[in-house]
């Protein structure tokens, strides 16, 4: 474990100047992050630079959820493990994937999730699926909105908004069941509230500039 945490740190360290001029980003709400204890980091996915622009963002560590085809290659599969990053096979309810979600963030770890779990082709934040709500469910553990807001196709250079919101406490989720409605019932609440952080970005976007 230590290893992979110095390993991330490297990496991030060499990522953040490169980051910083090449993808410039105005970070509002950081403050509400958690500094410590397990926490779940819901954004909206338009990118697939999009973990590099939480990774960068946070000083906390965060552990994501990668689709499969990523670790096929056996240098990108010691690259992703060394960055937190663990295989998901989208689309079959995979089990064992959010059982390691759930694992982690117990152990007081940052999940980061994109709930939709595909990019947006519009731009906007789109439907989110269930594993959010198994995952804030089974832990109890806060949930942590965040927002990119870019304004059209992303470019090199170009500014984009990241805005993060209070955490969600699972209380205020109100899961009643554990039902596939009730989970798509919550998954959607905190997707609603990763859409408003979104909207004020849009709003606000050319003060941002």
């Amino acid at each position: 474990m230590f290893f992979l945490s110095l390993f991330y740190a490297i990496v991030k360290f060499i990522l953040y100047i490169p980051a910083r001029l090449l993808l410039p980003v105005k970070i509002i709400g950081r403050e509400h992050c958690p500094k410590e204890g397990g926490v779940i980091l819901c954004c909206n996915h338009t990118v697939n630079l999009d973990p590099v622009y939480l990774i960068v963002a946070l000083r906390r560590q965060i552990y994501f959820m990668g689709k499969e085809e990523l670790f096929k290659n056996p240098f990108a599969r010691l690259f992703f493990k060394g960055m937190n990053v663990f295989a998901i096979k989208r689309g079959t309810g995979d089990t064992v994937a959010l059982d390691n979600a759930v694992g982690l963030v117990k152990n007081g770890r940052m999940m980061g999730i994109f709930p939709e779990g595909t990019r947006s082709k519009t731009g906007e934040p789109g439907r989110a699926r269930s594993g959010v709500a198994v995952i804030a469910h089974k832990t109890g553990a806060p949930v942590l909105p965040a927002a990119m807001y870019m304004p059209d196709k992303h470019r090199f250079f170009r500014r984009v908004v990241l805005r993060f919101g209070p955490p969600i406490p699972t209380g205020e989720l109100r899961m009643e069941s554990e039902t596939p409605s009730e989970f798509r019932r919550v998954s959607s609440r905190i997707m609603r509230s990763v859409a408003e952080l979104w909207e004020q970005s849009k709003s606000d976007y050319p003060a941002q500039r």
